[in-house]
């Protein structure tokens, strides 16, 4: 089936499986659809709709899932401090019966990630049951192969790979590790020779590779990649103490006007963090975005010890029991169902209580809720030890200041 359609509290979602796009149908458009198309597959909560909740989708339309925290690199910035796997990681037959549930409970897009999650010694196996089950498939990974894995992974039905770079060879494997930027090119080279593949670059930005956006996208332009994200520097993680390289609003606003500027100039999707310069729609996205971030209510985080959280870069992603991990933990799937998990609320009040907590300043900002979220809760609780705390990336006084 080409669409698959979910029937939420109000009205449904439309997702098209086969350019990974969705779409929002009030009532009467679902009731419409219903009537005149045939070619989906439709999905509907174990519940009645009265009792969904009113704060989420009645499932994620998009589930981050960690295969593993393990990693064949030891990059300076990672959130996840990735290298060791667990020592209770869910099993390869976890795994499969998580797919299964995503797939028959209407998940859109399926993200594998880690950790590395192509070191799994079951990946493909993993891989293609995921294809098999109809998931839209995407993985986040560092690209960091020989030639024979990198034609493997061209050739194994993902629709989006998402590699990470953090500038030219110099500044990428000071970061990264060293021989890290000329692998990653060559499994560009060979994955860009799949016509059907979407392929992305991710970049972490830092007072240290700041000056070489423009060299990332340029790679981008010259390789077949259709998006680059870019992402401020989280303090989690092994980067929990390099506070003093995250950017200051000042230099996160010069990079926001640069951002508009190498748009033009290469043609090239680059998404942003408070992109309310320009704002950019993003490309093949499984998400509505129309409330504030997606995490907790469009979309969850598996790692792989089976908690289940809303933001890969929070604090309960951490692999150690810190201060701030409960509160982000909405629970684990060895202990109770994934679905009755995702509607209780209860168990997402850092993500889904939105009105407290957002910022002061966010409610009262003229940019909020039309071409900006707010204030970042994670970053605001990593920064400052609150969910509804500023956030520490917010130009907004700044473009004040230029009128």
């Amino acid at each position: 089936m080409r669409f698959k359609l979910r029937e939420e509290k109000n009205g449904a979602l439309l997702f098209d499986n086969l350019f990974g796009n969705v779409s929002k149908l009030s009532e009467e458009k679902y009731l419409e659809f219903l009537k005149s198309n045939e070619d989906f597959k439709l999905y509907k909560s174990y519940i009645s709709r009265n009792d969904l909740p009113s704060d989420c989708l009645s499932f994620p339309s998009k589930i981050y899932f960690e295969l593993t925290r393990k990693c064949n690199l030891n990059c300076k910035n990672c959130y996840n401090k990735s290298s060791r796997p667990f020592e209770n990681e869910l099993g390869t037959d976890e795994i499969l019966k998580l797919i299964k549930e995503f797939s028959d409970k209407g998940c859109f897009e399926l993200r594998l990630t880690g950790g590395e999650p192509t070191v799994h010694p079951d990946f493909f196996k993993i891989t293609k049951y995921a294809k098999s089950q109809g998931l839209f498939l995407s993985l986040g990974t560092n690209g960091v192969w020989n030639e024979t894995f990198a034609k493997k992974i061209r050739d194994a039905g993902f629709n989006i790979i998402i590699l990470s770079l953090e500038g030219p060879q110099v500044i990428n494997d000071e970061i990264r590790g060293d021989e890290t930027f000329n692998k990653i090119i060559r499994s560009l080279n060979i994955l860009k020779e799949n016509n059907d593949l979407i392929l992305k670059l991710n970049m972490t930005l830092s007072k240290k590779n700041k000056e070489y956006l423009e060299d990332v996208v340029e790679i981008a332009s010259k390789n077949g990649v259709k998006v680059v994200n870019i992402a401020p520097l989280r303090i989690i993680g092994r980067a929990s103490e390099k506070e003093s390289q995250t950017l200051t609003p000042e230099e996160f606003y010069e990079i926001a006007k640069k951002i508009i500027i190498l748009r033009k100039k290469y043609n090239i999707k680059i998404q942003t963090y408070f992109d309310i310069l320009e704002p950019c729609k993003t490309y093949s996205s499984s998400l509505i975005n129309d409330k504030s971030c997606a995490a907790g209510i469009e979309v969850a985080v598996i790692n792989p010890e089976g908690n289940v959280y809303g933001c890969a870069v929070s604090l309960a992603g951490s692999p150690e029991k810190i201060p701030g991990k409960e509160l982000f933990t909405a629970g684990n799937i060895r202990e109770e169902n994934f679905e009755k998990i995702w509607l209780d609320s209860n168990k997402w009040k850092a993500y889904r209580n939105i009105l407290d907590n957002k910022s002061e300043k966010c409610k009262q900002c003229k940019h909020y809720g039309s071409s900006c979220f707010g204030n970042c809760f994670v970053s605001s609780y990593l920064h400052f030890g609150k969910l509804n705390a500023i956030d520490p990336y917010c130009f907004a006084d700044l473009m004040k200041g230029e009128n």
